[in-house]
């Protein structure tokens, strides 16, 4: 098992490795099934009713962790845009993404120094990707990167994990290793925002914030 200090060491080289070893873990076949594809069912219904239904020509995946164990949301994006193209810190990741969706343009790349150009997406799609990092800071800086690749009026659909629910709340407050051993938490997590404080965290940014809404995107009690 990896160690979590190689994760939690703020590098992008120890954070590569961390999610290697969890993407390679998870395309086992007894790995969560009923959560992905819960997961996959709620944020496909969520980008369905947000995305334009006109489509768009290049849209953007802020990682590609979903692809790469289950169907993920590539079917809903495929259907709403010419091109899709997907990043992710680790190289596993991404080559199991491409494997099963052969006309994804997956990237390896830091969402904190994304390898584009000025306004190059129609639309960006970011599923409980800045929630991962050790510091609020680094979410901020992931939210100006996507600000910048961003086209003047287009759109970012985001949800992180929400600061304000007491769970979510105590979770980050326990060490990962005993969440981890009472199988409360299947990899690690980072900080996170309340609604309000991403609102202010977008519009800091340049975002214009149209509109906020809640999922259960995990089907456990709590």
């Amino acid at each position: 098992m990896l160690e979590m200090r190689d994760a939690e060491s703020g590098t992008s080289a120890d954070a590569t490795r961390y999610w290697d070893k969890v993407g390679s873990e998870w395309t086992e076949p007894s790995r969560d099934p009923m959560w992905r594809a819960h997961a996959d069912s709620v944020n496909s219904k969520l980008l369905a009713r947000w995305l334009p239904a006109s489509g768009c020509e290049r849209v953007l995946k802020t990682d590609l962790f979903d692809e790469a164990v289950a169907e993920g949301v590539y079917p809903l994006l495929a259907s709403r845009a010419q091109r899709v193209t997907g990043v992710d810190l680790s190289p596993v990741v991404v080559g199991l993404a491409n494997a099963r969706y052969p006309e994804l343009a997956g990237v390896v790349a830091d969402i904190r120094r994304l390898p584009f150009g000025d306004g190059e997406f129609d639309s960006i799609v970011s599923l409980s990707t800045l929630d991962h990092f050790n510091a609020v800071e680094e979410i901020r800086q992931g939210l100006l990167e996507l600000h910048r690749v961003l086209a003047p009026g287009a759109i970012l659909l985001i949800t992180l994990d929400n600061g304000s629910n007491p769970v979510v709340a105590l979770r980050n407050r326990l060490p990962f290793g005993l969440l981890r051993r009472l199988g409360l938490v299947p990899y690690r997590v980072g900080k996170t925002c309340t609604a309000r404080s991403l609102v202010a965290q977008l519009r800091s940014c340049g975002f214009a914030v149209e509109d906020l809404t809640y999922v259960l995107h995990c089907p456990r009690l709590p």
